[in-house]
């Protein structure tokens, strides 16, 4: 089973990752059917969290997981990108047309 994810990008000015947990647990309020959500800063950084509010992702490929993030990143076999949002002045905006391959398989 693949993890239905959400991608959202941050605002050019928000950053910090107790944000990025707010940002990610609004997403799993929205909608129920995910299974991760991917939140990225503006410079590239991002850090992925699961419905129970545990990180379970990062751009640090050096990232020491514990084993219940392992065991929780078992279950899947992958991820597929459900949807993506870029957040503008702090809210939410969609663009179609912002990352056309994400719209392509959001489609």
């Amino acid at each position: 089973m693949k993890a239905r994810t959400w991608v959202e990008y941050m605002a050019h000015h928000e950053w910090g990752n107790e944000l990025m947990i707010v940002i990610a647990m609004e997403r799993f309020e929205k909608d129920p059917t995910l299974d991760l959500v991917e939140v990225n800063e503006h410079a590239g950084w991002w850090l992925s969290f699961n419905r129970q509010g545990l990180c379970v992702g990062s751009a640090n490929d050096m990232a020491a997981f514990s084993d219940e993030v392992r065991r929780w990143r078992k279950q899947f076999t992958g991820s597929d990108t459900v949807g993506y949002s870029r957040r503008e002045n702090g809210f939410e905006h969609k663009w179609d047309n912002y990352y056309p391959a994400l719209h392509k398989a959001a489609s």
